[in-house]
């Protein structure tokens, strides 16, 4: 059994305090013990066809979501269950509305004329939950400034089948930093 925290942690809702007080066994197919800094595979996660397939179509939700439009990601986003977002800036957002009310808002900071691309370090799903981690690249053009702006973030996002789709439930990205010496983390 893992334990995440020793002690309730006041700024998780209760949904992600009783995840942190548990195992992590199951659906992923494997148990993370902190103490022993150790993960053992039970069984392997496989990649299923239709999640590389969706994996394809939030390339270019993205795309979208840096040029102003939140339409395509408001599509995809989880509409009936939890979801999170700890944004770049450091927000915490919770609940499916509120998520979708953020992606809106922000997305609207964007103009016309920017790039994306999702660099995909490592992807898994098993049908009912799956996730990709990897870096988002782009240049954006902001409104009401001239220029591009050149963005690195590192991305890890989650997602489930709700009504047989898949959904986003969980973004997590924040700036990706470059250290000046080799080796430092």
């Amino acid at each position: 059994m893992a334990t995440f925290f020793r002690q309730p942690v006041p700024h998780l809702s209760n949904s992600w305090q009783a995840i942190a007080a548990g195992t992590i066994e199951g659906s992923w197919g494997f148990i993370i013990d902190l103490r022993a800094k150790t993960t053992v595979h039970k069984k392997r996660c496989s990649m299923i066809d239709d999640f590389k397939t969706f994996i394809e179509k939030r390339k270019v939700v993205a795309q979208a979501y840096v040029n102003g439009d939140a339409g395509p990601l408001a599509k995809i986003a989880v509409k009936n269950f939890a979801a999170t977002f700890f944004g770049p800036m450091g927000a915490v957002v919770e609940g499916a509305r509120e998520v979708l009310g953020r992606y809106e808002l922000e997305a609207h900071s964007f103009d016309t004329g920017s790039e994306s691309d999702l660099e995909i370090v490592h992807m898994c799903a098993n049908g009912e939950i799956g996730y990709w981690a990897g870096f988002q690249n782009a240049r954006l053009r902001m409104k009401g400034r001239a220029g591009t702006i050149p963005m690195r973030l590192r991305v890890t996002e989650i997602f489930r089948k709700e009504e047989g789709e898949w959904r986003l439930i969980h973004r997590h990205a924040d700036p990706l930093f470059e250290t000046k010496s080799h080796g430092t983390s």
